[in-house]
């Protein structure tokens, strides 16, 4: 009798726990996981004009023309393909993120005539945003640096800031427009807009 009646307490309570492991599950279907935002680049877009011309006798005659736009009106698909193109050049010397001198100099380089570098590997993911310390730095006689903390958070999208070089301890001895654009988490590309000619500056990198 003792046993029968032990046996029917366990068979109710695993029907009550069958029951509450049943409503767990329902309610954990009922909870959706947020799917991360995806970023669409738009391609090309295409147009479709309509002429319309009227001759002299009256005669009306009607052109359709699709012209597809430049790539340069559509700038966040440009600055994507900038991003992913080759001919970006990589800024890879451990010297770029240090307070040691050395012949680095870039903006007597041609190479960086208004192409697109990135800093990677021991050179850091993104231009420094602190004046370097120092006479020598950067591996070169002085530092190319930007007070923009960092680049906005859009992706491809072009940003025009200013950069300065140091020379001799001096943080702002030089004036310099740069353009940036980031392509990713933690991988930006950059380009000067002029100011070629002066050597013995490199351009600082930092993580």
């Amino acid at each position: 009798m003792e046993r029968s009646l032990k046996l029917e307490v366990e068979v109710q309570l695993y029907y009550k726990l069958m029951a509450a492991l049943q409503n767990c599950r329902r309610l954990f279907s009922l909870v959706t996981t947020p799917t991360p935002s995806t970023i669409t680049i738009p391609e090309p877009v295409t147009v479709t004009t309509t002429v319309t011309t009227t001759t002299i006798s009256g005669q009306v005659i009607v052109t359709n023309t699709s012209t597809e736009w430049p790539i340069e009106n559509n700038t966040q698909w440009h600055n994507a393909k900038v991003c992913s193109s080759p001919n970006v050049l990589n800024l890879t010397d451990k010297a770029r993120t240090t307070q040691l001198g050395g012949d680095i100099c870039d903006l007597a380089d041609i190479r960086f005539k208004l192409n697109w570098f990135r800093f990677t590997g021991e050179a850091g993911n993104r231009l420094r945003d602190t004046c370097p310390s120092g006479v020598y730095n950067c591996g070169s006689h002085g530092g190319i640096w930007s007070n923009v903390y960092k680049p906005p958070a859009d992706l491809f999208v072009k940003n025009n800031i200013v950069a300065f070089g140091s020379s001799q301890g001096v943080c702002r001895r030089y004036r310099l427009a740069m353009q940036v654009i980031r392509c990713g988490e933690g991988d930006f590309i950059y380009r000067a807009m002029g100011h070629f000619g002066k050597c013995r500056l490199g351009f600082c990198g930092m993580v």
